[in-house]
């Protein structure tokens, strides 16, 4: 009698444990397949790290003589910024580089700019982003004579400046020239020399909330050189690039939503007509991607190579627009990398299918900038090509953001999973006693 109790208790406790594990397992399934399906935020590349995170230390000393107005940590500059920036514009590049300071710390200038501003430095690292920057002036009394009172442009070109330290942004600064950079692309390592005028808000982040809605993440402060030159470290042959023949682009507005349909199919005759080698001939190794961005009536109608992981692929148009045939896609480049960046292309219609997450590389005619909308970021600006074919090639290996999760849970389903049958055969082996 004992003994068939004793059976009886234990087979309910081991029924218990089997409910217990099978909940357990039910759950673990169920964060597996959610997991799966949910992609992780990403961010801005490079917008994690900020260049200034420390409180200012106490006891700084005054702004020296000329730099009184002069306030760090605003999105505002005053007087002696564009005093630094004629300084740098008249100035031969030569003897920028050679009277250039690089006896300083990235410290030095995050902690400390009253000792140093004015002063003419030399900054090494790798080009992150640079777009058209407005100014906002400072209420300030201009010196007498000052340059600021005949030299105060409204707009210049902020390069967005990353020392790297493995995978990760070390260091960040800001660089000011008047016009933008040639032949640079992202991820490039360049040198420049400029004056420091201070620390300086350069970037606002902005992630867009629904439709219309923006709302502001943070802002990014880091030391602000002005008005110097840039040597890149390995330079880039420029020559080679030169336009499609045959293309005349009229109409065509930079930065806007809409695609320009005769551009887009002007741009897919020509380049149709072309054979591989002319392709090969027109292509060379400009523009570069701020090429495009930052100078699109220059490079308008030049041919240009890319390769990247295909993001989206929908119709480039309403039926009747003239884009109905037309495919656009997105390409990211350098995916998931600090200096990832993006093209639209616009494939055309005898162009064969092409699917959402491989990687393709393409040749295809610059036409405009277009405004895309993000899935997380507010909208940005990009380069819009025109290709008529593309190869497909090997991506390079990417985890995707629930894949440590996924990993983890898979590790505890197998554990579960072996519990339970241990316990259920040591149970019928009991019960069977």
């Amino acid at each position: 009698m004992n003994n068939r109790s004793n059976t009886k208790r234990i087979g309910r406790r081991e029924a218990a444990y089997l409910a217990f594990l099978a909940v357990m397992l039910v759950v673990a399934v169920a964060l597996v397949i959610i997991l799966s399906r949910v992609e992780g935020p990403r961010s801005q590349p490079g917008d994690s790290a900020l260049a200034w995170t420390a409180p200012p230390p106490e006891g700084l000393q005054k702004n020296p003589p000329g730099y009184e107005d002069v306030v760090d940590d605003v999105p505002v500059v005053y007087a002696p910024y564009f005093e630094l920036l004629k300084k740098a514009a008249d100035s031969p590049v030569d003897a920028l580089f050679d009277g250039a300071r690089s006896d300083y710390t990235f410290a030095d200038l995050a902690l400390r700019p009253q000792e140093f501003r004015g002063a003419l430095f030399l900054v090494k690292g790798r080009v992150l982003t640079l777009e058209p920057h407005y100014l906002q002036r400072g209420e300030t009394e201009l010196h007498a004579g000052s340059p600021g009172e005949i030299f105060s442009p409204s707009i210049v070109y902020q390069t967005e400046l990353v020392v790297m330290k493995g995978d990760s942004v070390a260091e960040k600064y800001f660089l000011h020239t008047l016009s933008p950079p040639e032949h640079i692309a992202p991820g490039d390592e360049v040198v420049f020399a400029g004056y420091f005028y201070g620390r300086y808000t350069g970037k606002i982040l902005e992630l867009r909330t629904s439709e219309e809605g923006v709302e502001e993440l943070g802002r990014v402060v880091a030391p602000l050189l002005v008005g110097g030159a840039f040597r890149p470290v390995s330079p880039r042959d420029a020559e080679g690039g030169r336009p499609v023949p045959g293309l005349s682009f009229t109409d065509v507005a930079d930065g806007d939503e809409d695609i320009s349909a005769p551009a887009v199919s002007a741009a897919a005759k020509a380049l149709g007509e072309l054979s591989p080698k002319q392709r090969g001939e027109l292509l060379g190794a400009a523009p570069t991607y701020f090429d495009l961005e930052n100078e699109p009536k220059k490079y308008r109608g030049y041919l240009v190579k890319i390769r990247g992981e295909v993001l989206s692929v929908e119709k480039a148009g309403e039926e009747g627009s003239g884009l109905a045939d037309f495919r656009r896609l997105i390409l990211a480049v350098n995916r998931d990398e600090t200096f990832q960046h993006f093209y639209a292309v616009c494939l055309a219609p005898s162009a064969p299918e092409v699917e959402k997450g491989g990687s393709i590389e393409l040749a295809g005619v610059f036409t405009e900038t277009i405004k895309v909308k993000g899935a997380r970021l507010a909208a940005i600006k990009i380069p819009l090509v025109v290709a008529v074919d593309f190869s497909t090639v090997a991506g390079p290996p990417r985890e995707s953001a629930t894949s440590t999760y996924f990993f983890i849970l898979l590790v505890v389903l197998v554990i579960l999973a072996a519990v339970a049958v241990i316990l259920f055969l040591v149970g019928a082996r009991r019960v069977s006693k």
